[in-house]
């Protein structure tokens, strides 16, 4: 009688589930219970003490999230354009806010948005992280020092800042974290664990946008590794298997849905935001090397065991590197010993394939350490496994239990060390709390601005939007609806363009330093010395508070200089190969030829024209059969006068909002013009007086 061949090591979890790791060292008795709780407890206390205070900014992005999920809820779970339940919400011009607005839509409904709302539901998710990791190493790789693996993670520098804001790159961590435990749980003890796995992946996936990266390499290489064992699971465990495909399909049309109906244009439009060189002009060939430069150097210790002074200063702690050089030996060992063990242990192995997921995403553009935070999985993993043989070597000389006591109190010396250094000595790490730099004060302002709209009911403010990105979030998020009525935002150079109504009445004026000096150089304006200082946390000003009037001599100056700014200059650009005499007011931003190289990238912006005027003279007669303006996102009077050979006008004008469409603003004459000498262009938009001027083209 023939005998069936016995099923390879690497499915024999499927034949008997439990196999590979048995149930009775899943379970977690008292003082696995007492260690987790205890190490969580370190986790949580040194995230969440002060956790308001430090980072000592709060970024427009942590805001953005906690305004989106408000507004979801109010809405009836539907985003700005009606769509239900939708997998990413708009952050200004592109998408890539997703599962995060959710997981806030409950905390901000209950407790209300501040900031230490908002940041400490980030650090909850951070904490089911930590779990998991603690229970692969328990449960998988077989550790003794499990529980350190919690405790490694708390002192990890670029964990700690990070984890502390509500950025979405730490929900897309915690989530990958949450999936190597469940695919672990799928490959080691039972395929039932797949849908599991499946939902994990699909919240990092969701998380944020380099979460997409992760997932891809991450699944590409487990398909590959594990091929045999996910075949055995279609073929033996179909039920798991159909289970994991219904959970695939719902959270894959939402995203296919918005891919490819909604908004086909958002990844292209979401690379040339981060300006990444997958848009340039460039040889495919200089691509991939740039790409394999960019994602060697997102795995080499020089990146991670120094201090990245390449790095945004708001991401970096002073003096730390993203990962502390102290760890890197067992950090480099747990590597090592994962080598050695991948060909026989999945656990091994899922080790090694985050390592190389996390610079993925990040290669396409630029390192930054939030779109390489996903390395803290890996690395977490591999220092506890490295701790594990070093302690192993010292147990055959030094007692056991004491080298555990040891080593469970200095890292948690260690986090609670680099705690007190942040919350001390953080906030005067780096001085530049402008837009350059920290980006500090949205708390400190909005406080201030709120008492004074309480004080005083006839109060007005303008605030200046220099200091911070997409400002006017902050706006959404500390002032009630009541309260931001009586907001405009606005800057020291609007008031310096042209006579504005706020000036010369109640109104007050919170500005930057440079603002004020700004103001007070100019012989347009008066400032009332009676303002109030905002110190930043150097202890110098942050903001003032100022009221402003125009001098007698304002309005002659207007007049002059609005008359400079009016007049047109010339410059001579190519369109279609030959010379073209343009006409155009001043820019304040790249030149003339920018709007006319066929590239969107480059720009011409206005420096203070609104209407816009530009007159094109063509050095012989030319058709034209349409104009396509590629502006930037917003609402647009357009009026073209096409001046013919025999000097008859044809004119057309067109009104459009580019608001929720990078498409180009298109301008059509009734018939096509075959002889058009010379082109006459005026652009219109409500409340700016800038224009940007992306592209324009001529077509015949």
């Amino acid at each position: 009688m023939a005998t069936q061949p016995a099923d390879p090591p690497e499915t024999a979890a499927v034949t008997n589930p439990g196999s590979a790791a048995q149930p009775s060292s899943r379970r977690l008795g008292r003082v696995d219970w007492l260690l987790l709780a205890a190490v969580l407890a370190v986790a949580a206390a040194t995230r969440l003490v002060a956790v308001a205070d430090f980072p000592i900014y709060f970024f427009c992005d942590e805001a953005h999230q906690a305004n989106l999920a408000r507004d979801l809820v109010a809405n009836g779970f539907r985003d700005e354009d009606g769509n239900l339940l939708p997998a990413y919400f708009r952050n200004v011009r592109v998408f890539n806010l997703g599962l995060s607005v959710y997981v806030h839509a409950l905390p901000v409904t209950l407790f209300g948005k501040t900031v230490t709302v908002v940041r400490a539901t980030s650090v909850a998710v951070g904490l089911l992280g930590t779990a998991a990791l603690m229970l692969a190493l328990k449960w998988f790789f077989g550790l003794r020092l499990w529980w350190a693996g919690g405790l490694v993670m708390a002192v990890l520098p670029a964990w700690f800042l990070h984890s502390r804001t509500a950025f979405e790159t730490v929900m897309m961590v915690s989530f990958y974290a949450v999936f190597v435990l469940a695919y672990l749980l799928y490959r080691e003890a039972s395929p039932r664990w797949l849908p599991a796995a499946v939902a994990a992946g699909a919240a990092t996936f969701f998380s944020y946008s380099n979460g997409q990266g992760v997932m891809f390499v991450s699944c590409l290489l487990l398909l590959v590794v594990d091929r045999r064992y996910h075949w055995q699971v279609l073929r033996r465990h179909r039920g798991a298997a159909a289970a994991a495909a219904i959970v695939l399909i719902l959270v894959a049309g939402p995203y296919l849905r918005f891919r490819y109906q909604l908004h086909p244009e958002m990844m292209e439009l979401h690379f040339d935001d981060l300006h990444s060189y997958w848009t340039e002009e460039l040889p495919t060939s200089a691509k991939l090397e740039r790409f394999a430069a960019t994602y060697l150097r997102g795995l080499s210790p020089g990146y991670w065991f120094t201090e990245d002074l390449r790095e945004l200063e708001r991401h970096r702690m002073l003096g730390y590197p993203h990962l502390p050089v102290w760890l890197a030996p067992p950090i480099l060992l747990g590597l090592a010993i994962s080598l050695l063990r991948a060909p026989r242990s999945p656990a091994h192995r899922l080790l090694l394939i985050g390592a190389l997921a996390a610079p993925f995403s990040a290669s396409f553009v630029d390192l930054r350490i939030t779109r390489v935070l996903a390395m803290v999985v890996p690395a977490t993993l591999a220092a506890t496994v490295g701790l594990e043989l070093l302690r192993s070597w010292a147990a055959r000389v030094l007692p056991a239990r004491w080298l555990d006591v040891a080593l469970g109190l200095g890292l948690t010396a260690a986090a609670g060390a680099m705690t007190r250094d942040a919350l001390v000595n953080g906030p005067r790490w780096f001085t530049d709390y402008g837009m350059q730099g920290m980006q500090w004060g949205a708390r400190e302002l909005f406080a201030e601005l709120r008492e004074r709209l309480a004080a005083n009911p006839r109060e007005r403010l303008v605030i200046s939007h220099l200091w911070a990105n997409n400002s006017n979030a902050f706006g959404d998020f500390f002032l009630s609806r009541e309260e931001r009525e009586r907001i405009t935002w606005g800057t020291i150079d609007d008031v310096l363009r042209e006579r504005r109504g706020e000036v010369d009445s109640a109104v007050t004026f919170a500005l930057t330093p440079a603002e004020l000096e700004r103001a007070q150089a100019s012989p347009k304006l008066r400032v009332d010395p009676a303002w109030t200082e905002i110190p930043d946390p150097a202890g110098r000003p942050g903001f003032y508070l100022v009221r402003l009037s125009y001098t007698p001599d304002a309005d002659t100056i207007f007049e002059a200089e609005r008359e400079e700014r009016q007049r047109l200059v010339e410059a001579t650009v190519m369109i279609g190969g030959s010379p073209v005499r343009v006409r155009h007011p001043r820019l304040d931003m790249g030149g003339i030829e920018a709007a006319f190289d066929g590239d969107l990238k480059t720009l011409a912006r206005t420096l203070d024209a609104n209407p816009t005027r530009l007159e094109l003279e063509f050095p012989t007669p030319r058709p034209i059969a349409e104009l396509r303006l590629h502006l930037w996102t917003d609402e647009y009077h357009v009026e073209l006068t096409i001046v013919r050979s025999d000097g008859s006008l044809h004119s057309e004008a067109v009104q459009d909002d580019r608001r929720l469409d990078d498409a180009p603003l298109t301008v059509r004459p009734g018939e096509p013009i075959p002889d058009a000498r010379r082109l006459q262009l005026t652009i219109v938009k409500p409340g700016d007086a800038h224009m940007h001027l992306r592209e324009i083209e001529v077509l015949p």
